[in-house]
């Protein structure tokens, strides 16, 4: 089989293959296919389980021919090229040049070596240099041409070279900064070398031109056949692999008796023998041998050979290899093999799905059904009958009673019999030959596309034809025909009773005893299979359609699967379902599939092989188009080819990909990502290329990454290799990338990275400090400005209040007090006319007494006015001066108590409380026909409270809410204790006396902050 795909894109106005997929599936070591000599190889005859992918010279990827190969710790590719050293991640070519402008010996790359301590060794034509942790070394008398590099197990690394002009020494030890070479004297007896090996004895197999030398210091042997000694210099020895045998494999440039590939053993040189391989027939350029002990030889101008367990398989120009003309093989990480070429370089890497096409030996490439018989041959149908066994493919097209015609349809009953679709009949395949079943008339049954077995042993085939025939056949003889209004694409066998069928208009339907029972759906199912516990399932372009105890469901993108166009399916032998669809082949696991039959809209989990497996999709109109043979194999056709899977030997690539972040461009200038660094303020545009070196798919590998300090959560990337950000803000900032390969494994350590963008003068801290000083500045100024204008609003109505107050002062001074004034006088004159031994002289005495307090508080309250009024000084003793004043006219029994130590009482406050409490026991003396009055002064921590009670008859609720009409004292109480934040409540009731409580807080009452105010309290009686 010989597939090859290529597309190409434009890179920088140069043509470039992005996807070279070259299928040849080598099968040799699966199915023991036994290939034909070296000297007469039929490309017809090839079988292999490789992909190939080419990057050639014409594709602008290389200035100049590759000639050398090799993988760094860290995952990268390195070529050597004539032209220079070029890196690549699995998408992208990049010349390498020294960051330090430091220069190789020579762009002529001969030879590379990664290195176990992550070190580049570079052999060029003129001298060897290394290249470790981002530093140049350059070896100064390392003069030659480096044409081998080899690090041995205890990671010393030894060079061979040739051209040496003065010195000698052709095999030599790399130290830090020099090289120790070793010559003649030290036992190495050729001038020049080219080849080297190391043996598991830790002995080095060093070839010159002219013969082979094993070596260790103080321990060599020489061995020169005589078929290099008329050869010309550097003609002989190109490559040298040492086997666990303690046999040597020789590969030399030329071709002939004891040359080509001749293998060392005891001393002796053979000629390699494999399966009529001659290797002396071989112009051998290089040779490798995997671990699993096949051998791959590179020729100068036949391709490539391998050779395994003895059968031999070869690819070159013709199959797809950039040149016949090989130069050198490199095994990476992964197992992926790469082989330099005169011309390019090529990729192998294993496939899981083996393709079976014309280059296989089948008839056609007009392939329609397979099965997978139980007798472990596998039938496909084409324009004959071909069968595979053993990994052979061969057709009976010869066998009696087959004609050379179109094969539709195949089957195998219970029995083992073979049945086959031929043009427009049926026949049986017994005792090797084919029989023909016919109807009744003698008349050919059509145009078979499916055919099933019952369970009653009945077989059951779809024709085509006007109408469409279901027709069944007992012993060989068609018992019945029936025709259907809608036509048949396919039929399986229920496990109970009956057959389903799947018809043209998308709808499936179980015919079971004449009765047709439809289930509906959207498109046209394609290939049906009845599961082992009766579960329907079909194959439509809308999804998977299933029917479970007569319940429908549908399977499509929704839940998971990548595609819904579906062509065939096939259960495995562990139950999992396959589905061979337009985006591949796709696997979902027992589980999951019986997750979905409990929830139809559950998400499954679902694996992709596609065409990066070596998966080609396409569809046929004839069953089966999937089958599962006995050893557990799958196979499908595409209407082009056989495609196989062996779901117990899938190859899953484990490596986590090393995750690499390669370049930062900030406003287009670049900075190095491997150290911390700074970007200038005002950056605006960031640019961040990574990559992840996986080559077994690259297309498949999936990147996430996110910025911490301005990202949430984790970016998916799908397979973008960068990443953008605009306008940061100024500070720190790290950046973390991981990835995934083909197969899903995640490295989820990544890569990061860790910057900084430097603020702006404007943005940074002292700059917003300095502003917001300036703005609180700029806020204190208003309010300073603003306050300033109210205080000088306040001062001008304060004068005018002042100036108002000054004028009622003079005015109740000039009129009410001098009237008051000349009253007591004539009064006074009154009292002196009547003898002092009448009682009304004593009690208008008295009376005089009284009008000059009350005349002297009246003058005080003009001084208040002119704020020149008197200061209570001491609350409780003026409360208890009045109140003992007005209880000795009144038969009320007046007392005042004071709790808690005293506190000073700002002035104001004070004046207000004492004009309140004056108030409230003016009230209860006047109004409330009490027996006695108390009044109770208490300090504490919260405040000061004023409290006086009488048991008298209370104040009707109507007056305390409104006051009593052309009154105003209780309005004036409320008003006093509004002016000074105090709390006024009145409490009376009906017969039940009243209590009239002022309580003002402590931070408006005290002059100072609690003013040691006691927890606790002492109180005692003032007035009694």
């Amino acid at each position: 089989m010989l597939f090859f795909v290529r597309m190409r894109t434009k890179v920088n106005g140069r043509r470039r293959i992005r996807a070279g997929i070259l299928v040849v599936a080598l099968l040799a070591s699966l199915t023991g296919l036994s290939c034909v000599p070296a000297a007469g190889l039929d490309p017809s005859r090839r079988i292999s389980q490789y992909g190939h992918t080419a990057w050639r010279i014409q594709d602008g990827l290389f200035n100049g021919a590759p000639s050398a190969i090799t993988q760094t710790a860290d995952g990268y590719l390195w070529i050597g090229t004539s032209a220079g050293l070029v890196r690549f991640d699995g998408v992208r070519f990049t010349p390498w040049s020294s960051p330090d402008g430091r220069q190789l010996p020579s762009d002529d790359i001969v030879s590379l070596r990664g290195a176990t301590d992550g070190s580049l060794w570079i052999g060029t034509a003129t001298g060897l240099a290394r290249w470790k942790n981002d530093r140049l070394t350059v070896y100064s008398n390392a003069h030659g041409h480096i044409n081998d590099i080899l690090e041995d197990h205890q990671g010393v690394i030894w060079v061979t070279r040739s051209r040496l002009g003065p010195e000698r020494g052709a095999l030599c030890r790399a130290g830090e900064a020099m090289l120790r070479c070793y010559g003649e004297a030290d036992g190495i007896g050729v001038v020049t070398a080219s080849a080297l090996g190391e043996d598991l004895q830790g002995n080095l197999w060093i070839a010159g031109s002219t013969g082979l030398t094993r070596w260790k210091p103080g321990s060599y042997s020489t061995i020169a056949p005589d078929a290099l000694k008329t050869m010309p210099a550097l003609s002989g020895i190109e490559s040298i692999v040492p086997r666990e045998d303690g046999s040597v494999l020789v590969g030399m440039t030329r071709a002939g008796r004891g040359l080509g590939l001749q293998t060392l053993s005891q001393g002796e040189l053979n000629p390699f023998l494999s399966s009529g391989l001659d290797g002396s027939t071989l112009r051998v350029s290089h040779l490798w041998l995997d671990r699993d002990d096949t051998l791959w030889v590179a020729t100068m101008r036949n391709g490539i050979y391998r050779i395994a367990k003895g059968k031999v398989d070869h690819f070159g120009s013709q199959q797809g290899l950039s040149s016949d003309s090989t130069v050198v093989m490199y095994p990476d990480h992964e197992g992926n093999l790469w082989v330099v070429t005169a011309k390019g370089v090529d990729e192998f890497r294993d496939l899981n799905v083996a393709t079976y096409s014309t280059a296989e030996g089948v008839s056609s490439d007009d392939v329609m059904s397979v099965l997978a018989s139980s007798s472990g041959t596998v039938w496909v149908g084409d324009i004959t009958l071909d069968s595979i066994r053993d990994g052979r493919v061969s057709s009976i097209g010869s066998v009696q009673g087959l004609p050379k015609q179109r094969v539709t349809s195949l089957f195998e009953d219970h029995a083992g019999r073979f049945w086959a679709g031929i043009d427009s009949g049926l026949a049986v395949l017994e005792n090797g030959k084919l029989i023909s079943i016919t109807r009744r008339d003698g008349t050919q049954l059509g145009v078979v596309v499916a055919m099933t077995e019952g369970t009653d042993g009945d077989l059951w085939a779809v024709t085509t034809g006007h109408p469409q025939r279901l027709t069944r056949i007992r012993n060989r003889e068609v018992a019945e025909v029936f025709s259907l209004p809608q036509s048949i694409v396919t039929v399986a066998a229920d496990r109970e009773k009956g057959v389903w069928l799947a018809l043209d208009n998308g709808d499936l339907a179980r015919y079971r005893n004449g009765d047709l029972q439809t289930f509906s759906n959207k498109e046209r199912v394609r290939q049906l299979v009845v599961s082992a516990e009766g579960s329907v399932l079909g194959a439509s372009s809308s999804g998977l359609m299933g029917v479970r105890d007569g319940k429908v469901q549908h399977l499509s993108a929704q839940n998971g699967l990548p595609c819904n166009d579906l062509a065939g399916l096939v259960l495995d032998r562990n139950g999992a379902l396959w589905l061979y669809a337009k985006c591949g082949l796709l696997e979902i696991p027992k589980l999951e599939l019986e997750k979905w039959w409990q929830s139809s809209d559950s998400k499954l989990s679902v694996r992709t092989l596609d065409v990066f497996d070596g998966l080609q999709y396409g569809s046929s109109p004839f069953r089966p188009n999937a089958s599962r043979g006995p050893d557990g194999k799958l196979w499908f056709v595409n209407g082009s080819f056989v495609q196989m899977i062996d779901p117990a030997k899938l190859i899953r690539n484990t490596i986590p990909p090393p995750v690499h972040i390669e370049a930062v461009i900030a406003d287009r200038k670049s900075y190095s990502p491997e150290q911390y660094f700074e970007l200038p303020a005002h950056t605006r545009d960031l640019q961040i290329d990574y990559t992840a070196l996986s080559f077994v798919a690259p297309q498949k590998v999936r990147f996430r990454y996110r910025l911490d300090g301005r990202d949430d959560g984790w970016h998916d990337s799908g397979n973008r290799r960068q990443a953008f950000y605009t306008d940061l803000r100024p500070g720190r900032y790290r950046f973390r990338v991981i990835a995934c390969n083909n197969d899903g494994v995640w490295n989820d350590s990544g890569a990061s990275l860790n910057f900084m963008i430097a603020p702006a003068f404007y943005q940074q801290a002292w700059f917003q400090l300095l502003c917001a000083l300036a703005v609180l500045a700029t806020l204190w100024s208003i309010y300073w400005l603003r306050l300033r204008q109210a205080t000088a609003q306040v001062r001008v109505r304060l004068g005018a209040r002042l100036e108002e107050r000054e004028r009622i002062a003079r005015e109740l001074h000039d009129t009410l007090l001098q009237g008051f004034q000349g009253l007591m006088l004539r009064l006074q004159a009154v009292a002196k006319r009547i003898p002092e031994t009448e009682p009304a002289h004593h009690l208008l005495e008295e009376a005089l007494e009284r009008a000059d307090q009350v005349l002297l508080e009246g003058r005080d309250r003009v001084r208040g006015l002119r704020k020149e009024g008197k200061s209570i000084n001491d609350l409780a003793a003026e409360l208890a001066r009045y109140g003992k004043e007005r209880a000795e006219y009144h038969t009320a029994l007046f007392s005042l108590a004071l709790s808690g130590v005293p506190q000073p009482i700002i002035g104001d406050v004070q004046n207000e409380m004492y004009r309140i409490g004056r108030e409230a026991l003016a009230n209860a003396f006047a109004h409330a026909e009490a027996s006695r009055i108390e009044a109770e002064l208490s300090y504490a921590w919260s405040g000061v409270s004023l409290r006086i009670r009488d048991d008298g008859k209370g104040i009707d609720q109507e007056i305390l809410s409104r006051g009593r009409p052309g009154h105003w004292g209780l309005a004036g109480m409320r008003e006093r204790a509004h002016k000074i934040g105090a709390r006024l409540h009145f409490c009376s009731r009906d017969g039940g006396g009243t209590e009239v409580t002022l309580t003002v807080p402590a931070r408006l009452a005290y002059t100072r902050r609690w003013g040691g105010v006691s927890l606790w309290t002492e109180s005692r009686e003032i007035v009694p």
